[in-house]
């Protein structure tokens, strides 16, 4: 047999303060949600709390004192703590959080083993989710997607620094890979098929769909190497069988709606893109779609080979300088 990854766990602890790190009395977690070290490090303290609460009250003590003070003031009352408190919060921290790759890949997906559970019993009280980073509008679309963003029972935060009577941190992210990560991920694939449904494929063309990722509106553009006269070229030579559209990151429609985004994937046949975080939507890909990823061979790591073999898709790495008629080749390789 071969080596299986660590299944879904949690953290779970009473009366913290939670920050970048979880502080429970006595104790300090890390954001991947394990004992983290040097409790009483200054940068650490001194990060957790506000310029306000080093004066006053808590000006004669140490930080350690002071962090241990706070946490027995806010779990005394909550009228008096000066933090927001909440009595049930799970925690998603992950300092890459604002970054698109590691949300689809290592955040978001952390919580998906849990949540029908969280959801589905009516007695179950209402929770907070702590997200870990400012919500940009590519987050709360995910989290639309999941149905969080409106959901009763459930309230998003950001990054800001609560006090929890109870907390929850969904298992280590396990930064990067997509292999550690399995569980989660495979879970979150399942989830989302099951929440939005199967894509409405007689409405599609029996011609199979290239879908082309260019990334004309990011800092790695990519538009010179997908350009008009490739995209022109590859559709000349695949019009027999294949359109070929794009997923453009310039799209202020499809960029905004992360669902929209999640059914081009769901449909395509073949995915065409440059190693990056465009490719993370792999994850929700149809089984047995070709994808051809443009690498650079001094730079390239394996995740995308990694995640393309997790959901049952046949993956071919390009050379960054290669021809339109060597991606031409390839699809009608994958195909026979």
């Amino acid at each position: 047999g071969g080596l299986l990854p660590p299944p879904p766990n949690l953290l779970y602890a009473t009366n913290v303060i939670i920050s970048k790190e979880i502080h429970a009395s006595d104790e300090l977690y890390s954001n991947t949600c394990s004992m983290a070290g040097q409790i009483d490090s200054k940068k650490r303290l001194n990060s957790l709390f506000p310029p306000s609460m080093h004066s006053g009250k808590f000006a004669n003590l140490t930080l350690l004192d002071r962090r241990e003070k706070i946490i027995e003031v806010c779990t005394e009352s909550q009228d008096i703590c000066d933090f927001p408190t909440y009595d049930f919060v799970i925690d998603m921290y992950n300092s890459w959080s604002g970054w698109v790759y590691h949300f689809i890949i290592e955040t978001f997906p952390r919580i998906i083993p849990f949540l029908d559970g969280l959801l589905a019993d009516d007695e179950m009280p209402s929770f907070a989710i702590r997200w870990g980073v400012p919500l940009k509008p590519w987050h709360r679309s995910i989290i639309e997607m999941l149905g969080l963003r409106s959901h009763p029972k459930v309230t998003n935060l950001g990054s800001e620094t609560v006090f929890a009577k109870q907390v929850i941190c969904p298992s280590n992210w396990f930064g990067m890979s997509p292999w550690l990560n399995y569980w989660n991920i495979m879970s979150a694939r399942s989830y989302v098929e099951n929440r939005l449904g199967a894509p409405d494929m007689e409405t599609h063309s029996t011609m199979k769909t290239v879908v082309v990722i260019v990334r004309d509106a990011s800092r790695r553009n990519d538009a010179n190497v997908f350009s008009s006269l490739f995209l022109e070229e590859l559709s000349e030579a695949l019009k027999a069988t294949h359109n070929v559209t794009t997923f453009r990151s310039s799209d202020e429609v499809l960029m905004s709606c992360f669902e929209c985004q999640v059914r081009v994937f769901q449909t395509a046949d073949v995915i065409i893109g440059s190693h990056g975080a465009g490719l993370a939507h792999l994850m929700f890909a149809k089984k047995e779609a070709t994808v051809v990823e443009r690498v650079d061979p001094g730079r390239h790591s394996d995740i995308f080979s990694k995640l393309s073999f997790m959901t049952g898709l046949k993956h071919f790495p390009i050379n960054k300088d290669a021809t339109w008629e060597e991606y031409r080749d390839i699809i009608e390789y994958s195909e026979k």
